[in-house]
């Protein structure tokens, strides 16, 4: 379920968005809203096992969906989205003409690497729950799901 992970989670999110939303990377907030293509899978995969309905076709899709489309969207797409904007705010920020501070000063430059750590930290954090997707996916130890028969 929900714990200290996903609350982290969602404070890091909610600060890139709120960093995102100055004239300086409005771009990761268009695509980082795509990797919530995956938390209706989750939800719903989470209220049949807390109703005791894991034995369904729906059931299976749910997961399957779940992990595909997390795997799409917040791996493949994410991780290269994500990381072709560290690259670029980090390049932006050692060269010697920065549009960070030629646009929003010098006080900006913090933040600009606030968005970059966070980033990169979130990227983490899914590669962690990818990892535990999979490892629940193959049944190996780790995995919290047990079936109601």
């Amino acid at each position: 379920g929900y714990g200290g992970g996903f609350l982290m989670h969602a404070i890091g999110c909610l600060s890139v968005e709120v960093i995102g939303l100055h004239p300086f990377a409005q771009d990761v907030v268009t695509f980082a809203h795509l990797f919530e293509l995956s938390t209706p899978f989750l939800n719903a995969r989470l209220l049949m096992i807390a109703s005791g309905h894991t034995n369904s076709v729906f059931f299976k899709f749910c997961e399957a969906g779940f992990a595909l489309v997390f795997f799409c969207v917040r791996i493949l797409y994410g991780f290269a989205k994500s990381f072709a904007f560290a690259r670029r705010v980090v390049v932006d920020l050692l060269s010697g003409d920065t549009q960070v501070v030629a646009r929003k000063g010098a006080a900006f430059v913090p933040i600009a690497v606030l968005a970059v750590v966070l980033c990169v930290a979130l990227c983490g954090l899914n590669a962690f729950w990818f990892s535990k997707i999979i490892k629940m996916a193959t049944g190996k130890k780790g995995s919290k799901h047990k079936k109601v028969e």
